[in-house]
């Protein structure tokens, strides 16, 4: 769910994703890591958010890749699969989020993940500046 920082919903907003495959590889020609490409996902999708501020995309869980990434643009953010605890205290990203960190964690649900993103305020999701 995207949201403003008094949790109402953002509707008709773009969301885009770009994601590392099960390998841990981006389909993107800048990347050189050793994972293989996988022929069946192209790492990447676009929607807008629903009246309420949702948004759905169906994917993989992505494997780990080198660290740091770039070449973003606008507002950045990444989230984290709530199941995957061992990855998170390994992960260079959450270490430097701390005490915000909770705000990269999408929860595990009967039918997949939430992540809410909050643009501003207390409980703001974390942002890079890429």
């Amino acid at each position: 769910m995207l949201s403003d920082q008094s949790g109402g919903p953002l509707a008709g907003k773009l969301i885009e994703i770009w994601q590392a495959n099960a390998g841990g590889r981006h389909r993107h020609r800048n990347d050189s890591y050793l994972a293989p490409l996988d022929p069946d996902f192209g790492g990447c999708g676009r929607c807008l958010t629903d009246e309420h501020g949702r948004y759905r995309f169906g994917t993989v869980q992505p494997g780990p890749y080198p660290w740091p990434n770039g070449g973003n643009l606008g507002l950045t953010t990444r989230f984290y699969f709530s199941d995957d605890v061992s990855a998170h205290a390994k992960d260079p990203v959450l270490q430097l989020a701390a005490v915000r960190a909770s705000t990269l964690i999408a929860r595990a649900t009967d039918t997949g993940y939430i992540h809410r993103v909050v643009l501003q305020g207390s409980d703001e999701t974390v942002l890079f500046d890429v």
